[in-house]
């Protein structure tokens, strides 16, 4: 849950932190926000954390993060 917040809420600091500040402006954080619990459904499924798990991320989430 801290990890999903902390992206759908800050990642224009993240990039900007990792000297892409040009990306974290161009983010749209109204969408990276409304992903936040698409994202934790997707990630609720999963196993223990020493387990190796893939799941496909629908083209509408990545249409929405203007990631597609």
């Amino acid at each position: 849950a801290w990890g999903i917040r902390a992206w759908t809420t800050r990642a224009p600091d993240f990039a900007e932190e990792a000297g892409h500040a040009p990306i974290g402006a161009a983010l749209d954080t109204e969408a990276l926000r409304a992903a936040g619990p698409a994202l934790g459904a997707l990630f609720a499924g999963l196993g223990e954390p020493d387990e190796v798990s893939w799941f496909p991320i629908p083209q509408s989430v990545l249409d929405g993060l203007g990631a597609g």
